[in-house]
């Protein structure tokens, strides 16, 4: 059979029109495709996000959140397995080695700091704001490491409510040995942070932000 000129074009366009539909069909998602696409990514880091906060309770964390030393080598594995970003790591290491007597301290210790420092607090004022901090911290310090007890403290605005308190006219009064600890504490509760998921709202960020800015 003999093919005319006009009937290979229209051949060939025909071709074409089916390529360029496959392509596109291929290539394109409706939103809610994707956004099943992003979901599905979600289970695989979770999953080894939780793998590596088992390791970190394996190796730091055996005898239990009070047992616990806030040491280079914990804050260099946080880092190693991506808890932490260079940045917050130097940090951490420089601040932890200008605490003194408290860098040697178990997270234990710093918890059992907490409740002797609330009670002169409440000896000196019965309506001190920072004893209601401190009790929140505490919670966080007995929970360190466990994700699903802290995921329901705001540990961000506690930071903020510790730091709002020690750059305020009250902390100058303090000791060296309390403002050691206090740092210690808020360093805690900074890498606390870092181990929960990725869940600040809007409405926690509004007053973490306004806390920090003194309203």
């Amino acid at each position: 059979m003999t093919l005319t000129t006009g009937s290979i074009g229209q051949h060939q366009t025909s071709v074409g029109t089916t390529q360029n539909t496959a392509e596109t069909a291929s290539t394109s998602k409706s939103p809610t495709e994707q956004e099943s696409s992003t979901a599905s990514t979600q289970p695989s880091n979770l999953s080894d996000r939780a793998q590596k906060i088992q390791k970190l309770n394996e190796e730091f964390f055996s005898g239990g959140p009070r047992s616990v030393k806030i040491t280079p080598a914990f804050i260099q594995r946080l880092n190693e397995y991506g808890f932490l970003n260079d940045s917050e790591s130097s940090r951490y290491l420089t601040d932890q080695q200008s605490l003194g007597t408290a860098q040697d301290d178990t997270v234990g210790q710093l918890s059992d700091f907490i409740d002797d420092f609330s009670s002169k607090l409440r000896e000196e004022s019965s309506e001190n704001n920072l004893v209601a901090t401190l009790d929140k911290a505490k919670k966080v310090l007995d929970n360190l490491g466990n994700t699903n007890s802290n995921s329901a403290l705001d540990i961000k605005t506690i930071s903020a409510e510790l730091t709002q308190y020690l750059i305020s006219d009250d902390a100058k009064t303090l000791s060296d040995e309390d403002k050691d600890h206090l740092s210690q504490l808020q360093m805690v509760l900074g890498i606390a942070d870092n181990l929960q998921p990725d869940n600040l709202s809007r409405s926690k960020l509004n007053d973490y932000v306004r806390i920090l800015n003194g309203f």
